[in-house]
């Protein structure tokens, strides 16, 4: 993946998982609007109000449980599409509702939908070379931001129209999730890490030599051989060792083996504050910014929401995404998670007692800063065999949080929502200052592996991270002619 580099064909998949990331955003921040919209319009009560939101956390938990389980078992590109397939159905399905218990259905199936999006970026990330990987998959952050403004955009000219316009801001809502599923057919190719990782190397070298085309690069031998180590003699001849920390055959049992138990442990913690926090701001910046005197007999209340501000604080998003790329490869994930966690939780808790716009950006600004940062580091401590597992469970620990967040928003305080937000972020600041940097290391602290010959001479070494263990013969690695790279 390193000589292939980052060309055409990860600028297509690129787009792809951009749009589901899109299209994500775009539900979660569709939430903030359409449960005070039909809170309104079907004259519902705060519970029942914070039950819509929570209904689409419920379903993202439960999704969360089996996506990254199903990508691991089949593979990254089915999974990939039928969560494309499954998002727009259930998208265009919501805009049909009736009454309260059917847009339940509707949004716990968005939830189940949109909670793969972990996928898609594994994907990417699987496709990716080492360096300037974390760059690259910040720019998904760049569709998640463009969903988080559209989303306000569209609603200022659609809402109010009737009381069926609601319906129509649904439908538009759809649109990058088709069109996702449409790149997505031509360029979300199985992740060649995948197919090596379940034995499939020819299927894997095709995959390799179709990407070797879209990015116009030379074709050469591919040798590949993820999760274990080849000694090779002068004859040729090889055998297999097996990594210190073999599989279990159990996903969710090897998350919590010697090899990950810390790590995971500490990510279920960050992810389900990170959410918490996140996903609460978003509601509560349209609780703060809308309109609080709406006709209780059921009036349309929708031309009392201050667009203006929503927009501006979600256009934060670019700004930060930009920082973040410009600082992720200086500073590293860990630095940069522990102090925009803090960070956001002050400004949060600030925009609780002040109301005041420039701390809701503020709060947003640093809010999105961690997410990502949470987003690109996960994946990267965890090894092929396991990343999808190992992401979506994190991701449906980040469900509880964001299912608990409306119920938070809508039936407490402002202040007291401030002092919780504030608590969430710093224990989320606190934790990452615990995992382990991956700044420039190869993904999931795999084995690298190199066979190298010099004069008729086999030696081999293994690499984990950036520290190299030289195993046999180190006196002649300086000068080795020929190296062959196999990574998990």
């Amino acid at each position: 993946m390193e000589r292939l580099q980052f060309g055409r064909f990860q600028v297509g998949l690129l787009l792809a998982c951009g749009l589901t990331f899109m299209s994500d955003a775009i539900q979660i921040n569709l939430m903030s609007f359409l449960t005070l919209i039909l809170s309104s319009l079907w004259n519902l009560d705060p519970h029942t109000t914070a039950t819509l939101s929570a209904t689409v956390f419920l379903g993202m938990f439960i999704g969360s449980l089996f996506w990254g389980v199903l990508a691991d078992q089949i593979g990254r590109r089915i999974a990939f599409l039928a969560i494309t397939c499954c998002i727009t159905v259930a998208s265009l399905g919501t805009s049909t509702a009736r009454n309260v218990t059917e847009i339940k259905i509707w949004l716990l199936l968005m939830g189940i939908s949109i909670s793969g999006f972990v996928i898609p970026f594994d994907l990417l990330a699987e496709f990716s070379p080492n360096k300037g990987r974390a760059r690259r998959l910040l720019l998904l952050n760049y569709f998640w931001a463009l969903g988080s403004i559209s989303v306000p955009l569209l609603a200022s000219v659609t809402i109010g129209v009737d009381e069926s316009s609601w319906r129509n801001l649904v439908r538009g809502c759809s649109v990058p999730c088709l069109l996702s599923l449409a790149i997505g057919h031509f360029f979300a190719k199985e992740s060649p890490r995948w197919l090596a990782e379940n034995g499939r190397h020819a299927e894997a070298k095709e995959v390799l030599k179709e990407v070797e085309k879209y990015n116009n690069v030379s074709e050469d031998n591919i040798t590949m051989t993820p999760g274990f180590e080849f000694i090779v003699d002068s004859t040729g001849n090889s055998s297999q060792y097996s990594p210190e920390f073999p599989s279990s055959g159990n996903p969710y049992r090897d998350l919590l083996s010697p090899k990950y138990k810390q790590t995971t442990l500490k990510l279920w913690a960050i992810w389900f504050c990170k959410s918490f926090t996140y996903y609460g701001n978003v509601l509560l910046t349209s609780k703060i910014f809308g309109n609080h005197s709406v006709d209780e007999g059921g009036g349309d209340g929708f031309h009392d929401f201050d667009f203006s501000k929503v927009i501006i604080s979600a256009s934060s998003e670019f700004f930060a995404t930009t920082l973040l790329i410009f600082l992720v490869s200086r500073l590293g994930r860990v630095p940069i998670g522990r102090y925009a966690y803090f960070s956001g939780g002050v400004f949060l808790l600030l925009f609780c007692l002040t109301q005041h716009v420039i701390f809701g950006v503020a709060a947003r600004f640093a809010m999105v800063v961690a997410v990502n940062i949470t987003w690109v580091h996960t994946p990267e401590l965890y090894g092929t065999e396991i990343r999808g597992t190992g992401h979506s469970i994190c991701s449906a620990m980040s469900r509880i949080g964001a299912l608990l967040s409306p119920f938070v928003v809508y039936e407490f305080p402002v202040v007291v929502v401030g002092m919780l937000f504030f608590m969430s972020a710093s224990l989320a600041g606190y934790l990452t200052n615990f995992l382990p940097e991956t700044k420039g290391k190869d993904m999931g602290g795999a084995e690298e592996v190199a066979i190298m010959e010099l004069e008729g001479k086999v030696i081999k070494i293994r690499r984990t991270n950036s520290d190299i263990t030289e195993l046999t013969n180190p006196s002649v690695f300086p000068t080795s002619k020929q190296a062959y790279t196999m990574m998990s």
